[in-house]
Parts: structure tokens; sequence; C-alpha cells
């Protein structure tokens, strides 16, 4: 379980080396909760919202919307 807590800590670390910020949803691999939240972030939440009872960190899982994020980022030449 250690070993794929931390190959998601990593995947979310390279997230952001793609140019995504932290979103609010827990079965994002860029989920953050309220008190993590980036000082740019250009969404504001209370609460970690959870879908479906699903925690992408501790599965290391990307959900659609963090895939059409980074092809988003793309599009947009952050890399």
């Amino acid at each position: 379980m250690y070993a794929t807590y931390w190959k998601s800590v990593l995947t979310h670390e390279l997230g952001h080396s793609l140019g995504l910020d932290h979103t609010p949803y827990s079965n994002d691999i860029m989920a953050a909760d309220s008190g993590t939240k980036s000082g740019d972030a250009k969404y504001s939440w209370d609460n970690l919202k959870v879908v479906n009872n699903d925690f992408a960190e501790f599965q290391n899982q990307l959900s659609t919307r963090d895939i059409n994020r980074a092809k988003l980022t793309k599009v947009l030449g952050y890399w």
C-alpha cells in the first residue's frame, strides 16, 4: 500500500511539472484538500469533494479529468 501511495505522490508532482494545479475531486491524482491548495488556484473550495468514495492517491490511478487537463496543458503549450 505504501508503494502505491508514493507512486501517486510522484505522479501528482509530475502533474505539477506539466502545468496542472490542484483539483478538489478525490478521484483526481491532482486532488488536494482545501488546506493545501496553491495560491494561484483558479478554483475555490471548502472541502475535498469525495467522488464515489474513490481516492486516487491510494490507487495511483488517473481520472478522465486528469487526462483531459493534461491534454489541455499540452495544447496550451505548457510542455
